[in-house]
């Protein structure tokens, strides 16, 4: 049997939208095989969705029907980002170049916490980071000092910043960004209401994604993308994912060992430990990260808001979904709630 292969486009459920490698011109249906469906519900248990946007698959055209393909297997994947609850992880794409959050500096509020949880998944998930802040037109004065304290703490890591008002018409803060995002794979992720479909819109060029205001009660953003969907960049020479925005950016799927190895302060500090089974918890006689830890950010140590940071996310791994009045688990595992609290 002869296979061809494609990439994912979307996914529906059972079904997922193909585009044909290596020229991508055109749209196929497809299907997972009824063994690779029972093989991959086996392995990947714990996952929302068996495919991901961005995977390669082999398959054959279906004999009935040339615009539909049966998915014969699906190719090494090079790496992953994903997010996790206590029940479930949901992969955002696979095999990316790199991937941007989109952060906003206000409406909705700058959420440290946030951006570092995306940052340790991405590590985790041997993908690049980028972090894209807008509406700083947004911000008083006074504002802008505070908050070019945090972006610099980035900067300082290691990481690529950028900040740009998305309703100017050329800012020239995008154009590294820009010609960053003309080469290989990307995804796009955030928040709902930060600019992330503003934002795809102005590199397509057209409105491919529609864009919502904030919400008045809520002060959080409308999302306004319910699936990830790979769209075709301009140059000719890229691809764009585009995910759902999403309130919280769970961790579960993470270790201790993970996190403390995603951050820049720490995980250099973890491979020189003289010990090496130490598990770098506190009373750790000797340990370098404990060293870190308990020093100030004038010594070394992490900056207030890193270290409240990280010790949020190893709370949440040890903390179990609070499940209320209304809540239930589903018979496939899943829990049926939009009323989790992270910490």
């Amino acid at each position: 049997m002869t296979t061809d292969e494609a990439i994912v486009s979307r996914v529906y459920g059972a079904y997922q939208e193909l585009w044909p490698w290596p020229g991508l011109e055109e749209v196929l249906l497809g299907r997972l095989r009824g063994r690779l469906r029972l093989e991959k519900a086996r392995s990947h248990g714990d996952m929302r969705h068996l495919l991901i946007v961005g995977d390669h698959v082999e398959y054959t055209r279906d004999a009935n029907n040339p615009a539909e393909a049966n998915i014969e297997g699906l190719l090494p994947r090079r790496n992953v980002l994903a997010r996790s609850s206590a029940h479930e992880i949901q992969a955002l794409g696979a095999n990316l170049d790199r991937s941007v959050l989109i952060a906003s500096l206000a409406r909705p509020r700058l959420r440290t916490g946030f951006i570092d949880r995306f940052l340790v998944s991405a590590h985790a998930g041997q993908v690049s980071p980028v972090l894209l802040f807008t509406k700083p037109d947004l911000l008083e004065a006074e504002e802008r000092e505070f908050m070019e304290e945090d972006l610099q703490c980035y900067r300082d890591l290691g990481y690529s910043v950028f900040v740009a008002n998305l309703l100017e018409p050329e800012p020239d803060a995008l154009k590294p960004l820009l010609a960053l995002m003309s080469e290989g794979v990307t995804l796009l992720a955030g928040q709902s209401g930060t600019g992330k479909s503003t934002f795809l819109n102005r590199i397509l060029g057209r409105a491919v994604q529609p864009t919502a205001t904030i919400s008045p009660s809520s002060k959080k953003g409308r999302h306004t993308t319910t699936n990830a969907a790979l769209f075709r960049h301009p140059s000719g020479r890229a691809l764009l994912i585009d995910s759902p925005g999403v309130k919280e950016w769970g961790i579960g799927h993470l270790s201790r060992d993970d996190i403390i190895a995603a951050m820049p302060e720490l995980g250099a500090a973890a491979h020189q430990c003289q010990f090496a089974d130490c598990k770098h918890e506190s009373g750790s006689r000797g340990c370098a990260v404990q060293e870190i830890l308990v020093q100030s950010p004038e010594s070394g140590g992490l900056t207030d808001e890193r270290l409240r940071s990280f010790e949020q996310m190893l709370a949440s791994l040890s903390e179990p979904d609070r499940i209320r009045t209304g809540d239930y688990i589903k018979p496939t595992g899943r829990m049926r709630t939009g009323r989790r609290q992270a910490p």
